[in-house]
């Protein structure tokens, strides 16, 4: 009974003071609680609260790391339950994206399909209009060409017959006044006023002819400067339209 009385103080300065106790039972019987003399069933209910407290705080304490260990164990699967649910979310945001990029490349490669054929559409059309334009160019050059031969050929045939009626119109003055003087040469002194009368008035036609062979000349040159001046009106013309 004394050696368990010893034990229990033993152990109840243990937990009191935290260092291991040597002394006897009855150096022990001197050790006061609180400056009391604390009797056998004291210290035993007292050893065995405060065994049983080291107990339950060591059991607290297991709980505690066993607690702490759950708690990181479900933290850990939440932790993975969220990164799960992250990779899940960001597949499927990177495939609804995969996705829309297709179908943006498709839609551009439609465009630009529709933008190529409008192009070599627009590229034949304009190519036949060139063609269409140069082959009516090339009309319209021949077509000047023929007219600008006509009217040089119809200038020409004018001086040609103004000329020739010019020629005609000297050779018979010419062959007038022969005559004339012939007559005249041949003819007596009676005939004197006859032929001063009769040159007169061939000196006056001869100087209305000279005057009408002028006009003519001056009608020629002028029809003739005319046409020219719209030959070459209508090359101005023609080639303000093709520069």
């Amino acid at each position: 009974m004394e050696e368990e009385t010893t034990q229990s103080c033993r152990i109840l300065l243990f937990f009191t003071t935290g260092k291991p106790c040597h002394q006897t039972g009855l150096e022990l019987s001197y050790i006061t609680v609180g400056g009391v003399v604390p009797s056998e069933a004291i210290i035993d209910a007292l050893a065995n609260e405060m065994a049983f407290d080291y107990l339950y705080t060591g059991q607290e304490r297991e709980y505690s790391d066993l607690t702490s260990r759950l708690d990181s164990t479900e933290l850990s699967a939440d932790n993975r339950k969220v990164v799960d649910n992250y990779q899940a979310e960001l597949s499927e945001q990177i495939s609804s994206l995969f996705n829309m990029v297709a179908s943006c490349l498709s839609q551009q490669n439609a465009h630009l399909q529709g933008i190529n054929k409008l192009s070599q559409s627009r590229l034949e059309a304009h190519n036949k209009a060139v063609l269409e334009m140069k082959k009516k160019v090339q009309a319209s050059r021949d077509l000047y060409s023929f007219h600008l031969e006509a009217v040089q050929n119809i200038v020409r045939l004018h001086k040609a017959n103004s000329n020739a009626c010019l020629e005609e119109v000297s050779a018979l003055t010419t062959s007038s006044a022969c005559s004339i003087d012939e007559f005249l040469a041949s003819g007596d002194e009676t005939t004197s006023s006859l032929f001063d009368e009769l040159h007169n008035a061939l000196t006056s036609h001869q100087g209305e002819m000279a005057l009408f062979a002028r006009e003519l000349r001056q009608v020629n040159a002028l029809r003739y400067n005319i046409e020219l001046a719209y030959a070459y009106f209508g090359l101005g013309r023609i080639q303000k339209l093709f520069s």
